[in-house]
């Protein structure tokens, strides 16, 4: 993972990536399990997030790989999923 800050004094945003931090897999769904949980856990109190611009999220790039055709299927399915649930954390 890179965290960064975003900087918006010379009038378009860079990000300043400063820390990188390696976990296993397992360690990142449980991360973001809790991430997800204080999310949902603001909001219910507060109400959603307002941010100063859309957040636009690209979408994860695919590697089809040797596997062929069963492999972008999978792939398909994965953005599916990815965008799912990323209309549903932006309320697109």
């Amino acid at each position: 993972m890179l965290f960064g800050q975003s900087d918006l004094s010379s009038g378009k945003e860079v990000v300043e990536q400063h820390t990188a931090i390696t976990v296993s897999w397992q360690e990142a769904k449980i991360f973001a399990y809790y991430l997800l949980v204080q999310l949902v856990m603001y909001e219910a109190q507060i109400g959603q997030p307002i941010t100063v611009h859309p957040i636009l999220l690209p979408d994860p790039i695919p590697d089809h790989g040797p596997e062929g055709a069963e492999d972008v299927a999978h792939v398909e399915e994965t953005l599916g999923i990815f965008r799912e649930l990323q209309a549903r954390l932006f309320h697109r």
